[in-house]
């Protein structure tokens, strides 16, 4: 195979033995592909407060440790969108980086921000809008228009691509148990979950949440079985046993893509609600 010249860096912040599949990928089009991870990172934190600001304090460390090592690299992907921001605007400040390269932030999502993330988040991405080199990618042209009119963000310099399958390993198909399963992180309409179960009281939900973003002012139906901040083994394995996936979102941005794609490989029906992100599959 012919190999391109230029090298692309993926910076993934909680990548596995820096190995990821997006690194496959690029090298299968001929492309000399490097992903970085850090070991810090802990994708699980995001279950309290606490763990979800020691996340953003890792996410900027690793933006600085990445711009150190790899700054003068031709193309450098980030994972994360703020690791990116990061990035960018260390590029600005002390213009290491050659003229040529490229940066490109993937998933970009700021969901329901508190006044504060707000104004450090329009902050950010105004310093960013400075730099010439820096792309970032959202899912859906709704969010598009959404981050351009909120955060100023320039929206010219900003890319519509959606989220993919993570080239998506089929599983063989095991017959459910008649329950109806959801669950998942941000945005999930548990509200809707439930008024379902309480309409078909003869069937069976199962609902896996992380407590963090979880109302328990909600009354749970006696039908519905909920877990929370399981591990991925119990959550996937939870879901297997199911027959049908209901994964009602409460906002228009992305959100569920990963479930939703997820539950596809394991060949379950899915009902969602159609959003500027689920649309496109």
């Amino acid at each position: 195979m012919i190999m391109n010249k230029f090298k692309i860096i993926c910076a993934v912040s909680y990548a596995q033995n820096n190995e990821f599949w997006i690194k496959d990928e690029y090298e299968k089009l001929g492309y000399d592909a490097v992903v970085i991870s850090t070991k810090l990172a802990n994708r699980n934190a995001a279950k309290s407060l606490k763990g979800r600001i020691l996340n953003n304090f890792i996410s900027v460390c690793f933006g600085i440790k990445v711009y150190l090592k790899y700054k003068d690299e031709d193309v450098i992907i980030f994972w994360g969108f703020f690791e990116g921001l990061i990035f960018s605007i260390l590029d600005l400040i002390y213009r290491k980086t050659k003229k040529s390269s490229k940066i490109v932030a993937l998933h970009m999502l700021i969901i329901n921000p508190n006044l504060i993330k707000r104004f450090i988040m329009k902050f950010f991405c105004y310093l960013s809008n400075l730099n010439p080199r820096l792309m970032n990618a959202v899912n859906s042209e709704y969010e598009k228009k959404l981050y351009s009119s909120d955060y100023c963000i320039d929206i010219y310099k900003t890319i519509v691509l959606p989220d993919c399958a993570n080239t998506m390993v089929y599983h063989k198909y095991k017959k459910g148990d008649g329950r109806v399963f959801s669950g998942g992180d941000n945005s999930r309409d548990w509200a809707t979950f439930f008024e379902a179960a309480q309409i078909l009281k003869d069937v069976k939900f199962v609902g896996i949440a992380r407590k963090i973003n979880f109302d328990f002012s909600q009354t749970v139906p006696d039908n519905c079985e909920m877990y929370f901040d399981t591990d991925v083994d119990f959550f996937y394995n939870t879901l297997n046993s199911c027959s049908v996936v209901a994964l009602p979102l409460n906002v228009n941005v992305a959100s569920g893509l990963v479930v939703i794609c997820d539950c596809a490989s394991y060949f379950k029906p899915i009902i969602t609600t159609e959003t500027s992100c689920t649309i496109n599959y």
